[in-house]
């Protein structure tokens, strides 16, 4: 569990950075206390969305999709693409890693 609490803390900040206010609540409502819809896996796969199109962790639970990484485009678009590609990959294996421990 106390690995848990490190992951979270790099993803809150990685989501801070990117002006994301969402994700970490759907991290926490979908994999770790399941109050919403039990997550049965995540993706790193491309998603069109808000003006971006880029990999993008997916969680799926039942017959919805949940993307858990929505930086602002704005923000994006000022980063070299490298940068956020690195960071949507590190969430997507975070996530598998909390889905394994949660």
């Amino acid at each position: 569990m106390n690995n848990n609490i490190v992951v979270l803390q790099k993803l809150k900040k990685i989501y801070q950075n990117y002006g994301d206010t969402t994700s970490f609540e759907n991290v926490q409502d979908y994999i770790l206390k399941e109050t919403v819809l039990r997550v049965r896996n995540i993706e790193y796969r491309r998603v069109k969305k808000t003006g971006l199109d880029m990999e993008l962790p997916v969680g799926k639970a039942l017959n919805e999709e949940i993307v858990f990484f929505n930086p602002t485009k704005d923000l994006v678009d000022k980063l070299p693409l490298n940068d956020v590609k690195k960071d949507s990959q590190y969430i997507t294996n975070c996530l598998i890693d909390l889905l394994e421990t949660a």
